[in-house]
């Protein structure tokens, strides 16, 4: 699928969990699945590749490519707003699991 570069964290670990997928069981370099990844980035998250990432896509690898591409789309702040909003979470009578 194409990651058009939304704030929603569950959506940009799927995409990247399927980058890491196409990377593994193609047995492809990591530069070489950097550059394909481009194809399914969209909107917002294309003009990062298309700007930070093209001319340069060898030098990078998925960890620091992921990083990047999540430093760009998300807010500055967005890890202390998650710290925040599970900090005001309550269990009640939910399971563990349901919890997180």
């Amino acid at each position: 699928f194409v990651y058009n570069g939304e704030v929603q964290a569950t959506l940009f670990k799927k995409w990247v969990c399927e980058v890491r997928f196409w990377v593994e069981q193609g047995r492809l370099k990591e530069s070489k699945g950097i550059n394909l990844a481009g194809k399914y980035l969209g909107r917002r998250a294309y003009r990062f590749f298309e700007h930070d990432v093209i001319s340069k896509w060898k030098d990078f690898n998925l960890t620091e490519f992921f990083s990047e591409l999540f430093d760009y789309v998300f807010p500055v702040d967005f890890c202390m707003q998650q710290h925040d909003k599970f900090d005001t979470c309550k269990q009640d009578n939910h399971t563990a699991i349901d919890f997180l």
